[in-house]
């Protein structure tokens, strides 16, 4: 159905774009990462059962036509049934034996500590062997020297730790864009699923009482 592929579109692009508005350009990253983590998971499996109901009175508005010629008694017979409701335990049972919607946001890893760390401490050990070689050299000029060696390190720290908060920025961008996309697809696929369950009940019904309504007749 053309109308609920455009619904399953509209809604995730309100997500993006609520998603976008939260990542400003200096967003606090593991805050934004723990929040993130819980916010859109649940964003998505909100705007999922929204679908599941419209996309539900898309299909009982195309059953009621389908049912129209029917006599008064078998329309009534078709209502009684609660197909809707069966369906809806149905497409929820299907999205929890199938697994269809993933409910985990993958961000990579903050490695921001860890590569700083590395850089400052090579260039520490680097600094401290150059010390070493100019041990004859006064003890004033010893600890000058390391001083120097530990200002480079904290610098090379600040230097690399800021460069990595850039990508990792990027990365959670990237990483949430990633899990809409592939989320989207999972809940068409899901929907998809849930049509064609409805319309082979529909259809079940229709084989099963046509018969009768026009014996009937």
């Amino acid at each position: 159905m053309n109308k609920i592929k455009q619904d399953i579109k509209e809604l995730f692009d309100n997500v993006r774009l609520d998603i976008e508005k939260q990542l400003d350009k200096n967003f606090d990253i593991e805050i934004t990462i723990k929040h993130l983590s819980d916010y859109i998971p649940k964003e998505v499996i909100y705007n999922s059962e929204m679908l599941l109901e419209t996309l539900l009175s898309y299909l009982m508005i195309d059953a009621q036509k389908a049912i129209e010629k029917l006599d008064v008694k078998t329309k009534n017979k078709f209502y009684d049934a609660k197909l809707n409701e069966k369906i809806i335990e149905l497409a929820y049972s299907l999205k929890e034996d199938k697994n269809l919607i993933n409910s985990v946001v993958e961000f990579r890893k903050d490695r921001r500590k860890r590569n700083a760390y590395i850089a400052s401490g090579a260039t520490f050990i680097a600094g401290a062997i150059g010390v070493n070689a100019i041990a004859p050299i006064s003890i004033l000029s010893l600890v000058v020297s390391g001083l120097v060696v530990l200002i480079i390190s904290a610098f090379t720290f600040k230097l690399i730790y800021d460069k990595a908060t850039i990508k990792t920025r990027v990365n959670i961008r990237e990483d949430a864009k990633s899990y809409l996309k592939k989320t989207e697809k999972e809940v068409d696929l899901w929907l998809n699923e849930v049509t064609i369950a409805f319309n082979k009940e529909l259809q079940s019904f229709m084989n099963e009482n046509s018969t009768l309504n026009q014996i009937s007749k």
